[in-house]
């Protein structure tokens, strides 16, 4: 199963060195390119864990643009979240993994968004 992510969820498994566990669960792990670049710019005690993650099983995803439908309902969040779900509406993966999730009242709209 494939599976959308953000940054959030990705640092957080990083620093208690528990990347494992999203390749344990998910054959592949997709990032749209802003988080991407988030990423690849983190340093810190995860930094490592995160780069070793990123060459073996997170990739990046192709984006398509959003309905316009799709674009108001996503108009609070931020560039990297708009691209998390272009990227589940282009490959439409079972779930799209996300943190902070208290601020994604509009998903609910989204079939197939699995909040974490």
């Amino acid at each position: 199963m494939k599976v959308v992510s953000n940054t959030g969820p990705i640092i957080g498994l990083a620093k208690i060195a528990g990347s494992f566990l999203l390749k344990s669960m998910f054959e592949e792990v997709l990032i749209p390119p802003l988080v991407h670049r988030e990423l690849f710019g983190k340093v810190g005690s995860e930094s490592e864990e995160i780069e070793r993650a990123l060459n073996d099983f997170i990739h990046i995803a192709d984006l398509i643009p959003l309905e316009p439908a799709t674009e108001r309902a996503t108009a609070d969040l931020d560039e990297g979240e708009k691209q998390a779900i272009s990227a589940y509406e282009l490959i439409k993966p079972e779930r799209i993994r996300k943190d902070e999730y208290q601020d994604y009242k509009h998903n609910i709209a989204f079939r197939g968004i699995f909040s974490a």
